[in-house]
Parts: structure tokens; sequence; C-alpha cells
């Protein structure tokens, strides 16, 4: 009926969507503890070798294989109920949502990462991201101007800023850049 090989196939197309999940459900406060679990489990292991390396499938039995890609069809459907399940993911101190098209900025904490969370979203959203600035609020205006966020519009109380995809990397270096900068100043300062 099906052959090993198929069967093999099968199994890495699930494994890549549920690596694929863990990386974004990670940042799901919700759900991180149950996430890290499935990450440290020796089922995935299995089903990461089976699928990523040439021969390692070829040891199994047709049935085993079979069941082994039941178990991963049982991580991906639990991963995809969490998934449906999360309001509000967390990178770096700062809060957003997924959206069909975008990542939106939701809250920034009074610890934050501005960098790790470009990282995180550029990583495993792959989606711009939609920051609604209040003008009122200083620290997020201080981040749209530290950061150069382009304004895609403006209203009496928000600039609505946008960072595409292709921006996220190159941006969160930026940060990296200054803090290299300002030990080398010390240095300086120092000596």
């Amino acid at each position: 009926m099906f052959k090993k090989s198929t069967i093999k196939t099968q199994i890495w197309m699930k494994v890549e969507s549920i690596w694929r999940l863990i990386y974004k459900l990670e940042f799901s406060e919700k759900h991180s503890e149950r996430v890290n679990e499935i990450r440290e489990s020796e089922v995935l292991d299995t089903l990461w070798n089976i699928g990523d390396k040439k021969t390692v499938y070829q040891k199994y039995k047709k049935d085993e294989l079979f069941e082994l890609l039941e178990e991963a069809g049982k991580i991906l459907n639990e991963l995809e109920e969490m998934e449906k399940e999360v309001q509000v993911y967390v990178a770096g101190g700062v809060e957003f949502a997924d959206y069909d098209e975008v990542v939106g900025v939701s809250y920034i904490r009074k610890s934050f990462y501005w960098s790790t969370f470009l990282r995180t979203v550029h990583g495993a959203f792959r989606k711009p991201i939609t920051f609604m600035v209040r003008k009122t609020n200083e620290k997020e205006m201080k981040i749209k101007e530290n950061w150069n966020l382009e304004v895609m519009k403006e209203t009496s109380d928000y600039y609505k800023c946008l960072i595409p995809v292709e921006d996220q990397i190159e941006m969160s270096y930026k940060d990296d850049v200054i803090i290299m900068v300002s030990e080398e100043k010390w240095r300086k300062i120092k000596s």
C-alpha cells in the first residue's frame, strides 16, 4: 500500500509543522511549559531523526512508522489547538498579537528588549509588525524615534508604524551596535 519512504516523507512534513508551531508557541505564556515538554520529548527526537536522516527510517517496520506518523499527528493537533487559544505572545518584554497579515504590538513591559522582539517576530512569524504608538506614551514615542519607525498613518492620538519583514533583522542589530559602541567608548574613557 504505502512505501516506507512515503511514510517517512509524511512524518517529515508533520515534524516541520510541529517545529514551526513550537517555535511560535514558546512565546505564549499560557502554553510555553507544555510546548517545552513536547520539545524535549523522546518521541519528537525520534520523529526528527526519521524525517531528517536519510536511512534511519529503514530500521523501522512499516507498522511502527505508521504508529509514529499517528503520534506526529496527535502532537501536531495538540499544538494547533493551543495556537487557536493564544491571544497574546511575549518576546523580549513586548506583548503582541498574531493576526492574519501582521503582528501587532499590544503592550511594552517595564523591562523590554526591542531587538529580541524583532528577531522573534522575524524568525517565528515572518510577518510585518504594526505598532500603534500613542503620542502620550513616552516609552513608545522613544522607541519610535530611536528606531526610526516608518509612520504609515497619523491620527490625533496615534502614529501607526509599520516594520516590514525584510527590515526586522537589520533593525534588531542596531541595538547590538549601540551597545558595542558604548562599550568601546567606555573602554577609551577608562584607559
